[in-house]
């Protein structure tokens, strides 16, 4: 049995060949076809990059978004305290004697 090419593939997807490349590893089963070559299957592809994105610690990551979302409610919290420190002095302040230059 003879599949397509890697080349024909990619001119029909309208992708590189290089991107194809990639692409295969992911969906690689452990089956083989007579011959020996590797069975490709589209679901297992997937199933590879879902994993490999929920395992991800950098920028698009499951874990990145949740530390970010963290960050960002410890950014909201700090901003809160901070202007209520702001509004605290500026009452201070307005409640000093206004000194005119001598």
């Amino acid at each position: 049995m003879r599949g397509i090419a890697p080349s024909d593939i990619a001119s029909v997807v309208g992708v590189s060949l290089a991107t194809i490349y990639r692409e295969l590893p992911r969906g690689y089963t452990d089956e083989r076809f007579p011959g020996g070559r590797k069975v490709y299957s589209a679901v297992k592809a997937q199933q590879t990059v879902d994993q490999n994105i929920k395992r991800r610690t950098f920028p698009g990551g499951y874990k990145e978004r949740d530390r970010m979302n963290k960050v960002e409610i410890a950014v909201t919290l700090n901003t809160d305290e901070a202007n209520e420190k702001l509004e605290q002095l500026t009452a201070k302040a307005q409640a000093l004697p206004i000194c005119s230059p001598a």
